[in-house]
């Protein structure tokens, strides 16, 4: 009971998200307490990338050519191995990455999507009981945990809601705070989720540009603000995503190289 009064006098602010935080690993459990491992393609597929990743980098090259896997593979250029992932990089702040590194970037996950999701439907309803419930069922729903074989589209899953409140902020004042943490979360999300996450990303922020735009039409104040915003907000988004382009554009001309041989 004493915890109990102790907790309640915490504000709401902070009471709510810590709440959320011991729900969410409550529920997984089998990941929060390293019971259990995730299985197949996270094991199979993303643990090797981030591993060889975790390897040059403890020895002090960069993660370009992995000469283990598929007789030479350009781990720096997959858009899906997470070589230019910030959390990736955070995690390997604290040594190699092994398997306990990779159940701990999918609790994150996990975390990462309920208090997104917690964020945007406060901002959207002012209640924080609905959104404790909201990010506790979006955490917990079943593309989120029928998903944990496939990290990038856990991945992609939480970022978005970071990515539709931040932006939807930044339309409604045209702050420079929110125009940096919108791009910054898009970052986020184009360099750690499957690319599928990233097509779907640009329809929804471009889809409520159009809206905000078309009902703002009328106010030129709201758009001498935005406009040179937005070309700030584009430059910062693209020296995010500079290492991911260029690695990209450097090796594009020999993907698919075996199969183009084949078919001549």
């Amino acid at each position: 009971m004493g915890f109990l009064k102790r907790f309640s006098r915490i504000p709401d602010r902070i009471r709510y998200p810590l709440l959320l935080v011991a729900l969410i690993l409550l529920a997984i459990y089998p990941f929060s307490f390293f019971l259990f491992i995730p299985k197949w393609d996270t094991i199979i597929g993303y643990l090797p990338y981030r591993y060889f990743i975790g390897d040059y980098l403890h020895h002090g090259h960069l993660p370009l050519w992995s000469p283990f896997q598929r007789m030479g593979y350009p781990g720096y250029a997959d858009l899906q191995s997470g070589a230019w992932y910030p959390v990736l990089w955070f995690l390997l702040l604290f040594g190699k990455y092994t398997i306990t590194s990779i159940m701990c970037e999918v609790i994150l996950t996990f975390l990462i999507a309920g208090l997104g999701m917690y964020r945007l439907t406060l901002d959207l309803l002012n209640d924080r009981r609905i959104a404790l419930w909201a990010g506790l069922a979006y955490s917990l729903s079943g593309f989120m945990t029928g998903s944990t074989q496939l990290l990038v589209f856990l991945i992609g899953a939480a970022w978005l809601p970071w990515c539709i409140w931040s932006f939807r902020r930044w339309l409604r004042y045209a702050r420079w705070s929110y125009a940096l943490a919108a791009m910054g979360f898009a970052g986020m999300n184009i360099t750690g989720a499957s690319p599928a996450f990233t097509i779907i990303l640009i329809y929804i922020l471009s889809g409520m540009g159009l809206i905000y735009a078309w009902r703002q039409r009328a106010s030129s104040g709201w758009c001498k603000r935005l406009i040179p915003q937005s070309f700030a907000a584009l430059i910062f988004l693209g020296a995010l995503l500079a290492p991911l382009i260029c690695s990209y554009l450097d090796f594009a001309p020999y993907f698919n190289l075996e199969e183009q041989q084949i078919i001549k």
